[in-house]
């Protein structure tokens, strides 16, 4: 039997082409507080891109802890919600390619 010379190539390039889709990608994380600084667990967290009206969403977990690992660089407003507390909201925060965005709310 003859060895596929150009599968192993074939195996790289695919490989080199999911590490590029993911390199244009952001992330953001961070943790919800109130005014005391105690975490808030349940908090709703939405990003919406600005340009697109897209929305992404997380819940915070009981460390207050919230995560959005795979978002497009751009402009986003990002809100935190949680009922019994005020909602915390920014207006524009910008992501740029490849930025792991830390982001508190509270």
């Amino acid at each position: 039997m003859r060895p596929i010379r150009g599968l192993p190539l074939a195996i790289l390039f695919a490989l080199a082409g999911a590490s590029a889709v993911h390199a244009q990608e952001a992330s953001i994380a961070g943790t919800v507080t109130d005014e005391t600084k105690a975490v808030l667990p349940g908090a709703t967290v939405t990003v919406t891109d600005l340009a697109s009206g897209a929305l992404f969403t997380a819940a915070s977990n009981e460390r207050g802890e919230y995560q959005l690992p795979t978002v497009p660089p751009g402009a986003y407003k990002v809100q935190a919600e949680l009922s019994g507390f005020s909602t915390v909201v920014l207006a524009r925060v910008e992501l740029l390619v490849g930025q792991h965005a830390a982001i508190p709310l509270c």
